[in-house]
């Protein structure tokens, strides 16, 4: 039987045959490239999964990197914030090294001034131990007695001439009135109780340079003012109140005339009356000051207020002496 003959007598079997030939061809040549694609898929995906497993582990690097750097940027900081700290301290040590260096210079000039006072008072002891050996012998008050302080080289003069003068130097407690000296006002007699010159005798001896360093006169004053008149009025005063060869044995005198409501007089009595201090004013009672005073009853002083402004003043000087000290201490 020819082939065409077998195929028309089985058309079926030959259309099965053929279906069959078609199915196993597909199988041995289909399922393989599929198996591959698969396979290939798989792969891709695998390597997918590396990739971003690896693209994860450059982020953590970069971050590990950026988180180094800002460490070490923080650490520069810090470094260079030490290092202003450091360049600050030096420059504080070196002002502080500076300041002490200033104080040791400051110490050692005052050290020398305080050597040179001490031989300026040492000389003006020495100055003053005749007359006051004088003094003492003429006088026949001892030394001890008088207030050295105030027994200044321009003191001397009047303690000289009245031994030269065959008179007996007289102390006495209570300082004269000075504005009723020529050329004499309030703040030059005050200037004349603080160099410890208290008596009309005394002025008339002091010298010109004596009175112009005690008045601290100007150029011009010094030209302007009459000391031969001055000297000559003093000596007049001296005499007209019996206090030929007077010596003050000089005290702190304060202006009490600052004092609202003391005038003059009312200051003058009270110097007399051995008041001549804000702190013994303070300490008076109203009716001491009454006594003192002698007031007329038609213009009585307001005494409470005295003493209030006596007290306010030495109060004031008090706390003045008190730093002072405190500084010195320093």
């Amino acid at each position: 039987m020819d082939v065409m003959g077998f195929i028309t007598a089985n058309p079926v079997l030959v259309l099965i045959t053929l279906v069959l030939g078609i199915i196993l061809g597909w199988l041995f040549t289909g399922m393989p490239a599929s198996r591959g694609r698969s396979q290939a898929q798989a792969r891709v995906a695998e390597l997918e999964s590396q990739a971003a497993a690896n693209k994860r582990k450059v982020d953590e690097a970069d971050a590990q990197i950026k988180k180094l750097q800002q460490q070490v940027n923080d650490q520069s900081s810090t470094n260079s914030s030490e290092v202003q700290q450091n360049t600050g301290l030096k420059a504080e040590n070196e002002r502080l090294q500076a300041a002490l260096l200033a104080k040791d210079s400051e110490l050692a000039t005052k050290e020398i001034e305080l050597q040179a006072k001490d031989g300026e008072l040492a000389d003006s002891n020495a100055k003053l131990a005749g007359p006051v050996r004088l003094f003492e012998q003429v006088s026949g008050v001892g030394a001890s007695s008088v207030s050295l302080e105030h027994l200044t080289r321009a003191k001397a003069p009047a303690i000289i001439n009245a031994i030269l003068g065959g008179m007996s130097p007289t102390l006495i407690a209570t300082q004269q009135d000075m504005v009723v000296v020529p050329h004499i006002g309030k703040a030059s007699e005050q200037r004349l109780y603080d160099a410890g010159i208290g008596t009309y005798w005394e002025v008339a001896n002091l010298s010109p340079e004596d009175l112009s360093e005690i008045l601290k006169l100007s150029p011009v004053q010094k030209a302007n003012m009459n000391v031969e008149e001055l000297r000559t009025k003093a000596l007049q005063l001296a005499q007209d109140s019996g206090t030929m060869a007077a010596i003050w044995n000089a005290r702190r005198i304060d202006d009490l005339e600052s004092i609202p409501g003391i005038s003059g007089t009312f200051e003058q009595r009270l110097y007399n009356a051995n008041v001549c201090t804000f702190e013994e004013l303070a300490s008076l009672s109203v009716e001491q000051l009454a006594e003192i005073c002698s007031a007329p009853s038609t213009m009585m002083p307001n005494y409470v207020a005295w003493i209030a402004v006596a007290k306010d003043f030495a109060e004031k000087r008090a706390a003045a002496a008190a730093a002072e000290a405190a500084k010195t201490a320093e």
